[in-house]
């Protein structure tokens, strides 16, 4: 694959940086040229990975203006093209409160084809075999190593109870202060047990996955969009519990070890809770303080939900083509 800094070395002599990235995001989202999108997105990857890292080396302020601006460029017209795919118009606001606007959202959240993809429902259960949960994990590999770093950049600036609500979901993600338990850790035992290393996942991570990945980061890191963050992390969070449910039933099919199921099994239960704390003591009484934040909300829950299905519909396109297993 050409890399973002070949493409923009090659395009130098006819244009600066500005101009490169305005062609390449023209291409990759008014045109839909995927291998434009895949450059793009690999490249605001590789710039959030820097907010999540710590530096091994002393760099001060050096190109962080420039890596912020080429970020936010990337970020604004990745937005501006999840919202085409919003209609505001057809969901009432929160008019009747915070209560009644999560009962609606909750509805529109159940009703959409992501909730009870087929890919969940009878491939992963019924017909996956090691190689596809290798795969499959390669996805979620995008969003899960970091969502506890998520979780806790959303508690800044949060009122108490809210606050009080993410903090309880950030120390559940911490294993509760036991090391083995920590989320990120069993993720990665799982990632073992199905031979998902570093090399595997970056040569076979597909771009909806980035896509999904780099949605939750830029929710997570820019402040202006933190309600979009608490809508879309929400959905994951209720998502999530049958979605692992019905990866436990391809783990144990395929004979696989208990401790490499730990994580998965951990969600079934603890996400369930999570979800309804979400909605219950976060979605509430924000949009009880200030309805006018509800728009926002659902369009991270939609932009979640959207994205999610676009990543599934893929996965199991190239899951049952044969593409993954070389018959294409």
């Amino acid at each position: 694959m050409v890399t973002y800094s070949q493409e923009k070395e090659h395009a130098a002599p006819s244009g600066g940086a500005e101009e490169f990235l305005t062609a390449l995001l023209d291409r990759a989202y008014d045109d839909g040229d995927r291998t434009a999108l895949e450059t793009v997105q690999n490249r605001l990857a590789a710039l959030h990975a820097k907010s999540f890292e710590i530096p091994q080396e002393h760099t001060g302020f050096k190109g962080l203006g420039d890596d912020l601006d080429e970020a936010l460029r990337i970020e604004e017209r990745m937005l501006a093209h999840e919202d085409r795919f919003i209609d505001l118009e057809g969901f009432e606001g929160a008019e009747d409160g915070g209560q009644e606007f999560v009962r609606r959202l909750k509805k529109v959240v159940r009703e959409h084809p992501a909730n009870r993809h087929p890919f969940y429902l009878t491939y992963l259960p019924e017909q996956a075999s090691v190689a596809d949960i290798a795969f499959y994990l390669a996805q979620e590999s995008a969003l899960d190593p970091r969502f506890d770093d998520f979780i806790a950049l959303m508690q800044i600036g949060m009122p108490v109870g809210p606050k009080l609500e993410l903090a309880a979901n950030y120390w559940d993600e911490m294993g509760n202060g036991a090391f083995p338990r920590v989320h990120t850790v069993m993720f990665q035992d799982a990632l073992d047990e199905v031979g998902a290393t570093p090399e595997y996942i970056a040569s076979h991570q597909i771009v909806e996955a980035t896509v999904c990945g780099n949605l939750s980061a830029l929710f997570a890191l820019r402040r202006p969009l933190i309600h979009r963050a608490i809508g879309s992390f929400a959905v994951t969070e209720f998502l999530f519990p049958r979605r692992c449910s019905q990866l436990l039933e391809a783990w144990e099919r395929n004979g696989l070890s208990a401790k490499g199921h730990e994580y998965h099994r951990e969600h079934v239960g603890v996400d369930a809770r999570h979800a309804s704390g979400f909605f219950k003591n976060v979605i509430t009484p924000l949009v009880d303080a200030s309805p006018a934040v509800a728009g926002e909300v659902y369009r991270g829950a939609l932009a979640r939900l959207n994205s999610s299905q676009r990543y599934l519909d893929r996965i199991l396109t190239r899951l049952t083509d044969g593409t993954e297993r070389g018959e294409k």
